[in-house]
């Protein structure tokens, strides 16, 4: 939540209670909740069934290999990246707050124009759509795992011609737009395949109570 309130730029503190973005928040701290909730069933299931090989119980030092390669993977190779989504999904729902507010503007899609951008994002680079477009639903950033990408709202110009867009493959998890959604992390995301429901509830029961 910390990356999601730097991202977003303000807490649940610093935004007015009836104002939209707070309900915005709300729905992100609930996705963030039951993320973390799947990551944890996940995490304890891999490392459950790393206990035998077929039916043999390994031993301790066997299984405590396995254990830290699995935490590492957990807590290190990923984390990261799952921090950098917090920040980049609550940025652009913050983004997508604000330009609800402007329906009739026109968006632009914007690369970071460095050596590091993907291919298929720089064919996004300057397409301009309203911001009530169906593009939107489907290229809104975040396009992947720590992609960069962002969003403005332009006062005037033109739209890219439908004809003109290049429509790239981006992965299926996230054809969608998590700021409309309020989300940081798609539905489809790996840690929420096979979690059971009940995870997800008990992970959201979690979340602090905040008077009216």
């Amino acid at each position: 939540m910390k990356g999601v309130f730097e991202g977003f730029g303000g807490d649940f503190t610093t935004i007015a209670y009836d104002a939209p973005d707070f309900d915005k928040l709300i729905h992100i701290e609930r996705n963030v909740y039951q993320f973390s909730g799947a990551k944890n069933y996940q995490q304890l299931r891999d490392l459950t069934s790393s206990l035998k090989e077929g039916d043999r119980v390994l031993t301790y030092k066997e299984f405590r290999n396995k254990a830290l390669t699995i935490l590492d993977e957990y807590q290190g190779a990923w984390l990261k990246t799952e921090y950098n989504a917090a920040i980049a999904g609550s940025q652009m729902a913050s983004k997508w707050a604000d330009f609800e507010k402007h329906p009739d503007s026109l968006l632009e899609y914007r690369t970071m124009g460095d050596a590091r951008v993907r291919e298929e994002h720089a064919l996004l680079d300057h397409v301009t759509r309203p911001v009530d477009d169906a593009f939107w639903k489907t290229y809104y950033p975040p396009n992947g795992w720590n992609c960069r990408c962002t969003v403005i709202r332009l006062n005037e110009g033109k739209q890219t011609p439908f004809k003109d867009i290049d429509h790239i493959d981006i992965p299926k998890i996230f054809q969608t737009n998590l700021g409309q959604q309020g989300l940081v992390f798609p539905k489809h995301s790996p840690y929420f395949i096979g979690c059971p429901p009940e995870v997800l509830k008990q992970a959201e029961a979690l979340i602090p109570k905040r008077n009216a």
